[in-house]
């Protein structure tokens, strides 16, 4: 079987989380979910689990709404990181290794996306 073709399927949380987050923006976020093949009750109430490729699908189409390319990471600053297990857990704890993480993650969205 093709890696492609596979399910990978994550806890609806990180959808939900982003959900909030488009609509305190003031975004369509019904046809975004819609557009990422999503629930359209993930804002009240979240899923389960989703295919990781929709979650990702949601990301991008929130980056584009937003016209923020930072938002994932503004998004995971406000994400609660214990959800997250072990890397949450390093981010949260860690005064030597969670920042440069985050910082890492930064400078690579800023040299994708320059201004």
């Amino acid at each position: 079987m093709k890696s492609d073709s596979a399910v990978w399927n994550v806890p609806g949380f990180g959808v939900h989380h982003l959900a909030k987050l488009l609509e305190n923006r003031g975004s369509d976020v019904a046809s975004l979910l819609k557009s990422a093949n999503l629930p359209a009750d993930t804002f009240a109430t979240p899923p389960g689990f989703v295919d990781v490729r929709n979650e990702l699908r949601l990301l991008e189409l929130s980056i584009e709404a937003t016209g923020d390319p930072m938002f994932a990471i503004s998004a995971g600053k406000t994400f609660k990181l214990r959800k997250t297990r072990l890397l949450g857990y390093v981010v949260s704890n860690s005064p030597k290794v969670g920042p440069p993480i985050l910082g890492v993650a930064a400078l690579t969205l800023k040299g994708l996306h320059p201004s």
